[in-house]
């Protein structure tokens, strides 16, 4: 993508997985919300706390962020030569209640979710999610274990994946074998 052909616009919202914690032990989606004005934290271990413990170490790592956010975006608005029209120090935080893992297990696949579904406010919903609450654990092992499966599959058939051919080849002489052996 020719970030220069970006209408900035047209930028409602700049996310990013993060892998947070001492040492690194969990995913959760930091976004700049520019529609809104705000900084979200999306966080499927939590819900809708924003439960940082040491707090300055996130902190930390979403200012480091943000200056590259802020970097692009000036970079953006100077070569379309526009003025930038908002100021993050005018930003608030916001935590919205996020949709919960049911175990330690799944943050990673809970943060590619939210980058795909998340629209940038609290009355998104999540196809994925929907009905999530009503679930039972049972219902809910198994629609993550799909989300796991599509992700997979994504990636591994994805154009730009430089062994896809291999992997293809692969796995049709396996099927192919399991349809012999069971037959």
């Amino acid at each position: 993508m020719d970030w220069k052909k970006i209408d900035p616009t047209s930028l409602e919202y700049i996310m990013t997985p993060v892998l947070i914690g001492n040492p690194g032990s969990h995913y959760v989606c930091f976004v700049v919300n520019l529609k809104s004005h705000k900084f979200q934290f999306l966080n499927s271990m939590y819900g809708d706390k924003l439960d940082l413990d040491p707090p300055n170490i996130y902190k930390k790592m979403f200012d480091v962020w943000l200056k590259e956010v802020n970097a692009f975006l000036i970079g953006l608005y100077t070569h379309k030569k526009m003025p930038l029209p908002f100021h993050f120090s005018k930003f608030s935080w916001e935590s919205p209640r996020m949709p919960t893992q049911i175990d330690k297990d799944n943050c990673g696949v809970f943060c590619m979710k939210f980058l795909e579904e998340w629209q940038g406010d609290h009355n998104t919903q999540m196809e994925s999610f929907k009905n999530w609450s009503q679930l039972g654990k049972r219902d809910k092992i198994a629609r993550v274990m799909d989300f796991r499966i599509g992700i997979l599959s994504t990636i591994l058939t994805d154009s730009s994946n430089s062994i896809r051919q291999k992997v293809e080849k692969n796995a049709t002489s396996y099927c192919e074998e399991l349809t012999q052996n069971l037959g």
